[in-house]
């Protein structure tokens, strides 16, 4: 395992139980969604296009029985995955964003994107809603003002105007 395991929970459907699972990455370059459980394996792994170094990102969902899952890869792939019932996951879409990327994304609920940060010293804003369409990418200087440093941390979000905006 590469990355956090990621626990998340596939809301019931009328009459059903709420199952818990668990997804992460591996260095074999699969994302593995396992049932909490039992442990056994909830659907085949998943080819992620290169290692994940960063935890999967959940992203909100607005169907019961459904789960959203964001990965990132040493390849510069970033893609969203759908968990549904009866052991289904499937790749939504894919970005090659250039670069490796080895920080987990976050997701800003104020602008409905995912922001990450990039080995090439970039950081970037995918619209998840827009099959991951880079929305912007600002690159960032270094201290000498002229070469790019690496992004190896995790983005966070700050209030925008006041302590009680949500970010």
């Amino acid at each position: 395992i590469k990355s956090a395991p990621l626990p998340f929970c596939l809301a019931s459907l009328a009459g059903t139980k709420d199952i818990i699972l668990v997804g992460f990455g591996s260095y074999d370059g699969h994302l593995y969604i396992v049932n909490a459980s039992s442990g056994e394996l909830w659907a085949p792994p998943s080819s992620l296009g290169g290692s994940p170094f960063a935890s999967p990102l959940l992203l909100p969902v607005a169907a019961a029985g459904a789960a959203r899952l964001v990965t990132v890869t040493n390849r510069g792939r970033v893609a969203q995955w759908l968990v549904q019932g009866q052991g289904t996951v499937k790749l939504d879409w894919y970005q090659e964003v250039g670069c490796a990327v080895f920080t987990t994304p976050i997701f800003s609920r104020a602008s409905s994107l995912l922001i990450i940060g990039g080995t090439d010293g970039s950081a970037l804003a995918l619209d998840p809603a827009q099959g991951g369409k880079v929305v912007w990418r600002m690159q960032l200087n270094g201290v000498d003002g002229v070469s790019a440093a690496p992004i190896f941390v995790s983005p966070c979000l700050l209030p925008a105007n006041d302590e009680n905006d949500e970010e």
